[in-house]
């Protein structure tokens, strides 16, 4: 298994994300493949087989621990299915316990050569909020980040990627500000927190600031970018 995103990886038996945009990648030779997963909240995966994002679904977690199917009744021989955390409810841990093959086994995911590293920091628009909702509803059923410019974007470029954003996020602030929950592994959480040499990135994306429209002056705004860019 190839985990992508910001993970925590130090328990092997149950290595664990919350931000939206992180993935794991299973190949496997079989007709169908499943994931025992563990969620704190109800959340929504996006499975993608063979590399099919058209035609990719949506999984709903429900909380605790369960066995799910990802992916069954496929042609035998060598396949290869991506789980994104599509969302980020609350404090919505994903662990992941285990992956198994129905009619086959797992094979070790081919290595890929050095890929465009993208890290992408900003608030509603790259997290998803309400991407499939066209009058902007924001239930959880209609959040997802997998289609927003951040996933498109790094696809479109063969690019890895970490999508951390909140809904809200000012420039500076309290909790909700980029600067202050850019190195963390959970939002609602100091410790631990991320090792950035883990992912060393070509490309800093920032989609921030329009939520600080309306609490600050042109002036404060531009001093507090200028602090968040250094």
């Amino acid at each position: 298994v190839r985990f992508t995103g910001r993970w925590v990886l130090e328990k092997h038996e149950a290595p664990w994300c919350a931000w939206q945009g992180s993935s794991f990648l299973a190949a496997f030779d079989g007709s169908g493949v499943f994931a025992e997963l563990e969620s704190d909240a109800v959340e929504y995966l996006r499975v993608i087989v063979d590399g099919n994002h058209v035609n990719s679904r949506k999984l709903k977690l429900k909380p605790g621990k369960h066995e799910y199917v990802l992916a069954q009744e496929l042609g035998h021989g060598k396949h290869l299915v991506e789980v994104a955390k599509e969302t980020y409810a609350h404090r919505g841990k994903l662990r992941l316990h285990g992956v198994s093959v129905e009619g086959g086994k797992l094979l070790p995911v081919e290595n890929e050569e050095q890929r465009i590293r993208i890290q992408f920091y900003g608030d509603s628009n790259l997290s998803g909020h309400s991407l499939g909702h066209e009058k902007n509803e924001g239930a959880p059923e209609f959040a997802g980040c997998h289609f927003t410019f951040a996933g498109i974007a790094s696809r479109m470029l063969d690019a890895e990627y970490q999508n951390i954003s909140v809904g809200g996020a000012t420039i500076l602030g309290q909790q909700n500000s980029v600067l202050a929950f850019m190195g963390k592994n959970d939002y609602y959480e100091v410790e631990p927190s991320w090792d950035f040499s883990r992912f060393v990135v070509d490309i800093v994306v920032l989609n921030v600031g329009a939520n600080d429209i309306n609490r600050r002056d042109k002036t404060e705004i531009k001093r507090n970018y200028l602090t968040l860019l250094r």
